[in-house]
């Protein structure tokens, strides 16, 4: 995302977001100065720039339904809202510094060495923490799972064998998941040479 589009996304966080939630009579949370209220929505105009309008609009609906206070009548903290946001619409994986980390990490290297790094990456957007020695193996065992399926397919496929639509949906979805894979490796090793 360039500067454009992303001062282009914070004004629509800001419109479609905080002053919708704002014109709704919710006021900055109890025990926050006004400055670290502006700072925390600067924060999530910044962070959630890349989220669509509709998107937008159901997570001010969505955080209308979760204000804090007793009356219900604050503005929930930005944790809340950043939760809600990403299960709404989950930021694109260049922008986690969770992801990028793993995948900088010799897990990560692993990971796409072996042909599990779809799985990895699928785990890391579902859970939003790092993987412990059980999930790491769960995760792996299947990964190559999956790796041998789409092996057997391809095979199957160069070999004339007319597959299910559902088995040619597996091999696409597949090929995409490496591509995203691949271009997180990519940004990883940019920031690294940097």
């Amino acid at each position: 995302m360039d500067s454009t589009e992303q001062q282009a996304g914070e004004k629509r966080v800001r419109e479609r977001l905080v002053d919708e939630l704002e014109k709704r009579g919710l006021m900055r949370p109890t025990g926050m100065t006004k400055e670290q209220y502006q700072v925390m929505t600067s924060d999530l105009c910044a962070k959630l720039a890349y989220m669509a309008p509709l998107s937008l609009d159901a997570l001010a609906e969505v955080a209308a339904g979760r204000a804090g206070g007793p009356q219900h009548d604050r503005f929930p903290v930005a944790q809340v809202i950043l939760t809600a946001a990403a299960e709404i619409q989950a930021p694109p994986i260049a922008q986690s510094p969770l992801m990028r980390a793993v995948f900088a990490n010799d897990l990560g290297r692993r990971a796409m060495a072996e042909g599990w790094g779809p799985e990895l990456l699928g785990e890391l957007r579902r859970n939003r923490r790092w993987p412990n020695p059980y999930a790491q193996s769960e995760i792996k065992k299947r990964g190559l799972e999956n790796v041998a399926q789409f092996n057997r397919m391809l095979r199957m496929q160069e070999d004339g064998a007319h597959l299910r639509p559902s088995d040619l949906e597996f091999i696409e979805a597949r090929r995409a998941a490496i591509a995203r894979c691949e271009e997180l490796v990519n940004i990883v090793e940019g920031e690294v040479a940097a």
